[in-house]
């Protein structure tokens, strides 16, 4: 069945992000960044995520707000032949925007319940995508179950910053470990999903 893979709402939204994409890496041949090439390879992938997106002949992808998502960043089928990325900044919607490459891709499928139909989705995903927030914005602050010594608190708390906010400032510390250390808000495990076994998780 074919299918209108972006309506013209979400093509505004395509083309805005690609523009983004393609001013970064301009920035980026013009600096030094030690995470130069790394960055620029994945802000690449993140174009191909959108021109994917936009030739998969199986779904519509559309972008919405995560407000309209109980406040959750996600990709999920809201339909039977529709894909939404729910985000509420641009480096989330690159975030998710991978998640809806990999779709795009078929490198795994969902239902409309959030269940897994075809392919894989474990932690191998979510590095995918937290490697493609790091190339647009070249850190990623999040929250861990990690204990945080008094030292890196007080240090935290000196430099006006949140001593329970991590910051990932390199692009070889997004790893399997890391991605399953974060929590959200309440210190709640983010991963794996609900209903997902540690196991298949880390597998994946």
């Amino acid at each position: 069945m074919s299918v209108e893979t972006f309506d013209k709402k979400a093509e505004k939204t395509a083309q805005k992000i690609e523009k983004k994409l393609d001013k970064q890496i301009e920035k980026l041949n013009k600096g030094n960044d030690s995470d130069k090439q790394n960055r620029i390879a994945q802000l690449t992938k993140s174009k191909q995520d959108i021109s994917d997106m936009r030739n998969d002949q199986n779904n519509n992808y559309k972008f919405e707000k995560s407000s309209k998502n109980n406040g959750n960043p996600e990709t999920k089928r809201t339909g039977e032949n529709e894909i939404t990325m729910f985000t509420d900044d641009f480096s989330k919607q690159v975030h998710e925007s991978r998640h809806g490459g990999q779709i795009a891709r078929s490198e795994y499928n969902i239902d409309t319940e959030g269940q897994l139909t075809s392919g894989t989705f474990g932690v191998s995903k979510e590095v995918d995508a937290y490697q493609a927030q790091f190339g647009y914005d070249g850190k990623i602050d999040y929250r861990s179950n990690l204990p945080v010594s008094s030292v890196d608190a007080a240090n935290a708390l000196k430099a006006g910053k949140d001593p329970t906010v991590t910051t990932i400032n390199q692009y070889n510390q997004i790893t399997p470990s890391v991605v399953n250390s974060m929590t959200d808000p309440g210190y709640e495990p983010i991963y794996p999903p609900k209903g997902m076994s540690l196991i298949y998780w880390n597998s994946n």
